[in-house]
C-alpha cells in the first residue's frame, strides 16, 4: 500500500488530490465490509422493548425504534453497538453536510450545490484577518494571504474527510447486517442560515460542530462492547480531534484540550486543563447537534400511525340514556384522521354516551 507524506500532501495540490482519491467512498466501503464482515459479537440484532419486531429501513429515522431512549434519546437500533453507531452516523451525517455548506460558502458557491471535485474549491471570500490570529506566536512570518490560502486548504481537505467518516461508519453497519440511520429528512442548516461571509468567520461556524463531535465520540465509546469497534471509534474520534486543533489554531484560539460548556474531565485531578480531553454524554451531543437541523416540517417517511382512535367505537356506559334507551354505544367519531407520526388522541373518551348517541372526540389523532 502507498504512503502518504503528509507535509507533501500539505504543500502539493497533486498529492492532495491524490490523498483524498484514496479516501474515496468505494475504497471506505471495501474497508469496512473487509473489517466488519463475519459475526460481530454485540451486534446481534436483538428486538427493542416494546416493538414487536424488526424495524424496516423506511422506518429506521430518528426517534423511531430507540433501544436506549435514557442514554441515546432518539437514536435507533437494536443493540447497543448499532445505537452507538447510529450515534456516530447521525454525527457524520450533520458534519459532513455542514462542512459541504460551509466549503461552498467560502468558494462563492450556492450552501445546497453539492460536493464536487476538490480542484473546483477555490477561496472566494476575504480572509477576516486570519493573519492577525495566530496561537502562541506561529508562523508570525507568513502573509495573510498564505495564512488564508492554508486555512481554505484545511478546510476543503477536512470536508471530504468528513465525507470519508460518514461513507465508512454508514459502510460498516451495512457490512455487520444492519440499518443505518438516514440523514435528516429535512436536512440541516447553521442557526442563522448563513455559516460566514469571510473565511475567519466561517472556520468559527465549523468549530463549534468539530468540538461536539470529538467530544461525542469521547463520551459515546464507553457504551461500546466491541473493541473491534472502539478501536475504530478510536482513529475518527483522534482525527476529528486535529481538526478542531488546526481550526482552533487558525482562529487563535489554544487548540486545547480547553474545557467548554457542558463538558466532562475524566478525571477531575489534571495537572493542567489542557493534559485530556474533554467529553459530553450522549444526550447532550444531541440536544446541541439537533439546533442545525431545519425545523417546522413533517417527515414524510412517517405515517400517521395514531390516525385511527382506537377508543372510537366505546361501550357506552350511557346505553340505557337518561331519555330512554340510548344508542350511544358506538361513538360517530370513531376513525380519525391522523395527520402524522404517532396520534396523540389515539384513544377516543367518547364512547360512553351519556345519552342517545355518543359523540367520540378521541378519533382524531394529532401526531407530533
Amino acid at each position: 500500500m502507498e504512503n502518504f507524506d503528509f507535509e507533501k500532501v500539505k504543500r502539493d495540490p497533486v498529492s492532495r488530490r491524490a490523498f483524498l482519491a484514496r479516501m474515496s467512498a468505494a475504497g471506505l466501503g471495501v474497508a469496512a465490509a473487509g473489517l466488519f464482515s463475519g459475526s460481530i459479537p454485540g451486534l446481534a440484532q436483538t428486538t427493542p422493548p416494546g416493538t414487536g419486531g424488526t424495524p424496516t429501513p423506511t422506518e429506521f429515522q430518528l426517534g423511531t425504534n430507540v433501544f436506549d431512549p435514557t442514554n441515546f434519546p432518539l437514536i435507533p437500533g437494536r443493540s447497543i453497538n448499532e445505537v452507538v453507531l447510529n450515534f456516530a452516523l447521525t454525527l457524520e451525517n450533520l458534519e459532513s453536510d455542514l462542512y459541504r455548506q460551509a466549503l461552498n460558502k467560502a468558494s462563492g458557491k450556492s450552501l445546497d450545490a453539492p460536493l464536487g471535485a476538490a480542484s473546483s474549491y477555490t477561496l472566494a471570500v476575504a480572509p477576516g484577518n486570519l493573519n492577525q490570529s495566530n496561537f502562541n506566536g506561529l508562523n508570525l512570518n507568513q502573509s495573510a494571504a498564505s495564512q488564508a490560502s492554508d486555512a481554505f486548504m484545511f478546510l476543503r481537505d477536512f470536508t471530504f474527510v468528513e465525507f470519508a467518516h460518514r461513507d465508512f461508519v454508514r459502510a460498516a453497519i451495512q457490512a455487520a447486517g444492519l440499518t443505518p440511520v438516514a440523514p435528516y429528512f429535512a436536512g440541516y442548516r447553521f442557526s442563522d442560515g448563513n455559516p460566514g461571509d469571510d473565511l475567519k468567520t466561517i472556520l468559527g461556524s465549523i468549530l463549534g460542530l468539530e468540538e461536539n463531535g470529538v467530544r461525542a465520540y469521547a463520551g459515546g465509546g464507553r457504551f461500546l462492547t466491541d473493541l473491534k469497534l472502539l478501536q475504530v471509534a478510536g482513529t475518527i474520534y483522534s482525527t476529528e480531534a486535529r481538526h478542531s486543533a488546526v481550526i482552533s489554531d487558525a482562529l487563535g484560539i489554544d487548540p486545547g484540550p480547553r474545557k467548554m460548556m457542558f463538558d466532562k474531565a475524566v478525571t477531575p485531578n489534571q495537572p493542567s486543563e489542557n493534559t485530556f480531553e474533554y467529553y459530553r454524554d450522549p444526550p447532550v451531543v444531541i440536544e446541541l447537534a439537533m439546533k442545525y437541523f431545519v425545523k417546522g416540517q413533517k417527515n414524510p417517511n412517517l405515517s400517521g400511525t395514531g390516525g385511527t382512535g382506537t377508543g372510537g367505537t366505546g361501550t357506552g356506559t350511557g346505553g340505557t340514556g337518561t331519555g330512554g334507551t340510548g344508542t350511544g354505544g358506538t361513538g360517530s367519531g370513531g376513525t380519525g384522521t391522523g395527520t402524522g407520526g404517532t396520534g396523540s388522541g389515539g384513544t377516543g373518551t367518547g364512547g360512553t354516551g351519556t345519552g342517545g348517541t355518543g359523540t367520540g372526540t378521541g378519533g382524531s389523532g394529532s401526531a407530533a
